[in-house]
């Protein structure tokens, strides 16, 4: 991928001294963030608050970790795993913001028919943006795995599951984890939310996931369709349309990150709670918490 995107910069600066090589992925970095501005593309640390539904994340994440080694449950590196889940967030909202960008250029096949006898064919003309566009994707796919990777690692570090160091993960977790919670943590909100989750979005967006990682590419998965159906102007059209909706479907999955560690952290608290051990989420002295 590296080797990749050099190729393309080389290409692109062809002509260009440093400064305004420099000038340009200035320009172009500036443009993301203003269509991460303007989308309103979601970020775990809420511009740098973590303030989410009433509650300081850090604060919360780290007065867990402490009950957890305070009364000889366990140990959890809470400040490893909230900058990896800030930084994984970091991350897809930049590629989310590029893909806004680079969808607006991606050719539409129904807009270049050629006959072809009796038959019309509707051509791919697969362009600079879609091909970066089709990468992005994969790249966001992958980056949304690690985060729900990374909160399967919290959520097991509090309970028993007996999972090996190198199986766990969000969906070994979930399998797991409504065999060793009580009956009355499987009706508090935030279990039933991850529950949800995990059943309806997750797995069905970790199987594209799966899909793009070990066996078909996103690029090569394009083209391969677009001949299949290269006469049938409806399916293409809809391919086209659901394709540009990648962006707003994982803007809207940027967000259920954000409210799956509000509900991680809450079944956590909700299981302390169970002990009778009381965890504060919100500091004392501190600037009012917005929603």
């Amino acid at each position: 991928m590296f080797k990749h995107s050099m190729k393309i910069l080389n290409a692109y600066f062809c002509g260009m001294n440093k400064q305004e090589q420099a000038t340009t992925i200035n320009a172009f970095n500036r443009m993301v963030d203003e269509v991460v501005e303007g989308e309103a593309i979601p970020h775990l640390s809420n511009k740098g608050t973590y303030n989410q539904k009433g509650k300081q994340l850090l604060y919360w994440q780290s007065n867990l970790a402490g009950a957890l080694s305070q009364n000889g449950l366990g140990v959890f590196n809470n400040s490893d795993n909230i900058d990896d889940l800030d930084s994984l967030s970091d991350s897809l909202q930049n590629i989310i913001g590029q893909m806004y960008i680079y969808r607006e250029f991606i050719n539409d096949p129904t807009h270049a028919p050629v006959r072809g006898g009796n038959k019309i064919f509707y051509s791919k003309r697969y362009n600079v943006a879609e091909r970066e566009f089709d990468i992005l994707t994969s790249y966001a796919y992958q980056t949304w795995y690690n985060y729900w990777d990374r909160i399967g690692d919290m959520i097991e570090c509090f309970f028993p599951l007996g999972i090996g160091a190198t199986c766990i993960g969000f969906d070994s977790v979930m399998k797991k984890l409504p065999l060793v919670i009580s009956s009355t943590l499987k009706n508090r909100g935030s279990y039933l939310w991850l529950d949800s989750f995990y059943k309806t979005d997750f797995l069905t967006l970790n199987k594209l996931r799966i899909d793009v990682v070990h066996y078909v590419d996103t690029t090569t998965s394009t083209r391969k369709e677009h001949m299949a159906n290269i006469t049938d102007y409806n399916i293409l059209k809809q391919k086209f349309k659901d394709k540009k909706g990648r962006a707003d479907d994982l803007k809207h999955q940027a967000q259920l990150m954000i409210d799956g560690c509000f509900h991680s952290l809450q079944l956590l608290d909700d299981m302390f709670a169970e002990k009778g051990i009381t965890i504060n989420s919100t500091p004392l002295n501190a600037p009012p918490v917005t929603p």
